[in-house]
Parts: C-alpha cells; sequence; structure tokens
C-alpha cells in the first residue's frame, strides 16, 4: 500500500522504524477502545482465574486478550479484569449478559473499559497547566477589581474637589508656632 493511504482510518501512516513496540500497543489499544472492543469486568472472587473468565466470556465471541491486573505486593489479582473480542458485537453482548450476574458468588459489574489517560505520567505532570490556569484566573480577577476601582476613583475626585475649594472671601493665619512645627 503507498505512504498516505491507510486500510483503517484510525491508525496514522508511519513507516515501521518510526513506531516503537510501545507506541504500537498504545495505537492498538486506543483503536480497540474506540472499536469498544474492551470490557472491563470488576467484582472478581479470589478464587477467579484465567481458565474461569476464558471459560465464562467465550460463548458471545472470540476473545483476543484477557489481562488480569495482579498486586506486586500479594500476587493475587486485584479483584478485575480486561477482555478484549475481535468484534464490537460480541463484547456488546457479553457486557449485556454477563452485566449483574454472579460469578463464584459475586456479582460482576462489566463495562466498556475506559483508556487510561494519565498512563506512565507522574502525578504532578499536569502541575503547571493547573498553576498557569489558575494565575491567569486570579489576575483577571485582579485586573477586574483594578478596573473597578480606578472606575469608582474617577467619579470620586470631582466631588473632593468641589468640598477641597476654599472660599476665596476667607482668609487664614497661622501663628508661628503652626509654621515651626511644619519646617
Amino acid at each position: 500500500m503507498p505512504r498516505g493511504q491507510t486500510n483503517n482510518s484510525l491508525v496514522p501512516d508511519l513507516r515501521e522504524d518510526e513506531v516503537s513496540e510501545y507506541e504500537k500497543r498504545q495505537l492498538a489499544e486506543n483503536i480497540a477502545y474506540n472499536k469498544k472492543t474492551i470490557l472491563y469486568v470488576g467484582g472478581l472472587d479470589e478464587v477467579v482465574d484465567e481458565e474461569i473468565l476464558m471459560n465464562a466470556f467465550i460463548p458471545f465471541g472470540d476473545v483476543i486478550n484477557l489481562v488480569i491486573p495482579k498486586d506486586p505486593v500479594s500476587e493475587r489479582h486485584r479483584g478485575f479484569c480486561f477482555v478484549e473480542y475481535e468484534e464490537t458485537e460480541d463484547a456488546a453482548a457479553a457486557m449485556d449478559n454477563m452485566n449483574d450476574s454472579e460469578l463464584h458468588g459475586r456479582v460482576l459489574k462489566v463495562n466498556v473499559a475506559k483508556p487510561n489517560a494519565i498512563k506512565n505520567q507522574a502525578v504532578w505532570a499536569q502541575a503547571d497547566q493547573w498553576l498557569e490556569q489558575k494565575l491567569a484566573k486570579d489576575s483577571t480577577e485582579i485586573n477586574a477589581e483594578i478596573r473597578q476601582t480606578e472606575n469608582t476613583e474617577e467619579k470620586e475626585p470631582a466631588v473632593k474637589k468641589q468640598k477641597m475649594m476654599k472660599d476665596p472671601n476667607k482668609t487664614t493665619s497661622i501663628s508661628r508656632r503652626d509654621l515651626k512645627s511644619w519646617a
């Protein structure tokens, strides 16, 4: 197939040497997510293993991948898994039939899996963006307050000038003591 054309509009046109294995995997996961073929299955009992899950989900269609995340400390699964189907219709049928069903005494929750948006990203990675937004918001509020006070000050000096004007007919005298204290 010539460069610039692909058989799938979701796959960008890249040469093999331009894409790392990690990027290929991410691309495949995004395509599967967009096709809604990956299901999240929650509420698994401790005795449930890959074989039991395969037997439970295979009647709805061809299962491409089954991932059961394990706790690194205890080496047990964490109570959920991801099941990937080849066809969207198969995933929809499995979700409709297996959601709120019982497996080894536990009620399962089955939904379309959501991509992990912050995968491989530090907790503070978005801190700079948040800070810039917060500072922009604060500066906008401060600028609005300054404009407000400027508008009120423009109106007030005219009133103050009228009050401070002296009557030219009145004379004031200053004592020498007052004059010395000002110096």
